[in-house]
C-alpha cells in the first residue's frame, strides 16, 4: 500500500512537470505577443494610421482592421468613433493575442 502511494505521488509530481514544460513556451510567447500589439495600438495612434494592414514584426505578423464602431452614436458634431482590432499570429499562423481600442477621430472643416 505504502509503495503504490509513493508511486501516485511520484505520477502526479511527473504530470506537473511535463505539463509545465509543455505550456512554458506559449506563455513567453503571448506576452510577446501582447506587449507587441500595444505598441502597435500606440504608434497608429500617434501617427492616426487608421487604415487595415498587416505587419511583420519580431517574428509574429499582426493584423490590424479599423471599422466604423456603430453601437456609440456621439452627439457631438464631426466625430467618429472607429473599433481598432488587432491580432498577432504565431509561427504556426495561429492566434496568439488580440485587442481592441475604441478610438475617437475628431473631424474639422
Amino acid at each position: 500500500m505504502m509503495a503504490l502511494i509513493v508511486l501516485v505521488i511520484s505520477f502526479t509530481a511527473a504530470m506537473t512537470v511535463y505539463l509545465t514544460l509543455l505550456q512554458g513556451d506559449a506563455f513567453p510567447l503571448r506576452t510577446k505577443a501582447q506587449t507587441l500589439l500595444q505598441t502597435v495600438f500606440e504608434e497608429a495612434r500617434q501617427e492616426q494610421r487608421y487604415l487595415d494592414e498587416t505587419l511583420e514584426r519580431d517574428g509574429l505578423r499582426i493584423k490590424k482592421s479599423v471599422f466604423l464602431y456603430e453601437a456609440y452614436q456621439t452627439s457631438l458634431q464631426h466625430q467618429q468613433v472607429y473599433q481598432m482590432t488587432l491580432e498577432a499570429y504565431g509561427p504556426k499562423q495561429r492566434v496568439i493575442a488580440t485587442t481592441h481600442h475604441l478610438i475617437q477621430v475628431s473631424y474639422e472643416q
